[in-house]
């Protein structure tokens, strides 16, 4: 019986030992998801914030666009002003996957990206060549890919990654997030988008009137 009792209290202090190991590890991991979370949150997002060199910048590489000077895929984006009425005009990278062509919000839902949604189109200029152009903006998880390879272009740009959570080598996953943060439109026809708003109101219409109808 003494034997019996040693050996069930032996294995009552095993089991106690490692039951805390168990809760011990768990402690460790959440503390160190939660200090991943945190360097996560304490890397990212800055709120954008346009710096003289910046602005100088912008305003050589629009001169130089307007001029017809070949920068890769960059172009001169103009869209009305949601609340001014008024045109402004920033250089953009555009990104082109299977024939068709991506704008990123690099910086966040800045200015251009409040004044496209509002807007639904808007124009891109190389040179002496202007596209009028319609957009649609992505749902998150169509948006990801094109973001990812937005990255991976240009994230040697020394002034970009402050703004991402993420890295090129990040997952897909990662990226469907983040697109939460940075909008992606796809470019289509102008006339596609007019033609997509007048069918909008003809449908309201149709409502307003079958309203009346019923009322």
């Amino acid at each position: 019986m003494r034997w019996t009792r040693i050996l069930h209290e032996t294995h009552k202090e095993e089991h106690g030992r490692r039951a805390s190991a168990i809760v011990t590890e768990a402690e460790q991991v959440s503390a160190r998801n939660a200090r991943a979370t945190r360097k996560r949150k304490s890397r990212m997002t800055e709120t954008f914030h346009m710096t003289s060199s910046m602005r100088i910048g912008s305003t050589i590489l629009t001169a130089l666009l307007r001029a017809g000077l070949p920068f890769g895929s960059l172009t001169l984006l103009s869209v009305r002003g949601r609340k001014s009425g008024k045109i402004s005009t920033i250089p953009v990278a555009l990104v082109e996957q299977e024939s068709t062509s991506f704008l990123v919000a690099a910086f966040g839902e800045v200015n251009w990206v409040r004044n496209l949604r509002a807007a639904g189109q808007a124009q891109l200029t190389r040179g002496r060549r202007t596209e009028a152009i319609g957009v649609v903006e992505l749902e998150a998880q169509e948006a990801a890919p094109i973001l990812k390879q937005f990255l991976t272009s240009y994230h040697m740009v020394p002034f970009l990654p402050p703004y991402f959570d993420v890295t090129p080598r990040s997952p897909l996953a990662d990226f469907e997030r983040e697109a939460t943060r940075h909008p992606v439109f796809r470019i289509v026809s102008a006339n596609r988008t007019q033609e997509k708003r007048r069918h909008a109101r003809q449908h309201i219409q149709v409502g307003d009137v079958r309203d009346r109808a019923n009322s």
